[in-house]
């Protein structure tokens, strides 16, 4: 199967939207936002970040397997917290789980952040209920770093992992 790693420009925000809002209707607890909420905002916030992309203010990568849009994943810059990028926005399509993907643009992304003068470590947030993901965290080297509850996209409190990785 071949993985293109691509970005989407503002004028392509439907492509990310329309993945955005599978990731949170798939995976609700993953997601600080519900489905309705992220479905009612306006089409300007969808092409607003990309264009925070495009000006170098935070990162989105997608996968395409096959010219299908497989997977997202994205990283920002905390304010309050210099020389952090935080990953987030991460999800696979079901039916693309498993077939090295995430591992595939989770690298990459790292990749990027490595050479970003701005970054000297990554954070990240992850569901203690999503094993896999967490295994893969593990497996670039991130470290549990504390836990936290919140509410997520599904209305319910969730147990995440606080993890880190130093660059």
């Amino acid at each position: 199967m071949s993985i293109e790693i691509t970005t989407l420009f503002h004028d392509q925000w439907q492509e990310y939207k329309a993945i955005r809002l599978e990731a949170v209707k798939n995976d609700p607890q993953a997601f600080g936002k519900s489905l309705e909420e992220e479905s009612a905002y306006p089409d300007e916030r969808w092409k607003d970040r990309l264009r925070e992309v495009e000006r170098g203010e935070s990162y989105l990568f997608f996968a395409r397997c096959e010219n299908i849009m497989a997977m997202i994943i994205g990283a920002y810059f905390p304010k309050n917290k210099e020389g952090t990028a935080h990953v987030t926005a991460v999800f696979v399509k079901p039916e693309f789980r498993k077939q090295g993907i995430a591992t595939k643009l989770l690298g990459h992304l790292l990749e990027v952040l490595k050479k970003d003068i701005r970054v000297s470590n990554v954070e990240l947030a992850v569901s203690t209920d999503q094993k896999e993901a967490f295994q893969l965290y593990k497996k670039f080297g991130f470290e549990i770093i504390g836990t936290v509850r919140n509410k997520m996209g599904d209305g319910k409190e969730h147990e995440e992992y606080e993890m880190i990785l130093n660059l």
